[in-house]
């Protein structure tokens, strides 16, 4: 779990929103990338 908030830090960093999830649930990476409820999603606000 730190490697995976260590990598969603590196990103908002850089000003790329991330998804923290599990990846042993079918399916997940698709939910994320098509916006739908998954994981914990990062992103910087203004």
């Amino acid at each position: 779990m730190v490697t995976k908030l260590q990598a969603a830090k590196v990103a908002l960093e850089a000003g790329i929103p991330s998804v923290i999830a599990s990846g042993l649930q079918p399916g997940i990476v698709a939910a994320a990338a098509a916006g739908k409820p998954a994981g914990t999603r990062i992103s910087g606000g203004q």
